[in-house]
């Protein structure tokens, strides 16, 4: 339940926040590509996820390599958002 509850509050403020500095003649493209991206994400992050749970010798071992993976993505996204504002910042005159 709460699960349900944090996605359905953050789905809309992500979406519009990926959509804010998009031109509108690109709008409709863009919004397509971001729902598609949550989609798949939606089912490709669950079934890696048990994939990896089942991979494990030992139920806690499966948890270990799931968690890990989560991990893995999590600092990936934060490595290409950190060099994505740090494009931004350089190109900004001062």
């Amino acid at each position: 339940m709460f699960m349900g509850l944090g996605t359905g509050c953050m789905i809309a403020p992500l979406s519009t926040e990926a959509m804010r500095h998009v031109p509108a003649p690109l709008a409709g493209a863009a919004f397509g590509v971001n729902n598609t991206v949550r989609q798949l994400g939606s089912v490709l992050g669950p079934a890696a996820a048990t994939a990896l749970m089942a991979a494990g010798a030992t139920p806690p071992a499966g948890i270990q390599l799931a968690m890990a993976l989560a991990v893995v993505l999590l600092g990936l996204a934060g490595t290409a958002l950190f060099a994505t504002r740090a494009g931004q910042l350089a190109a900004v005159p001062a």
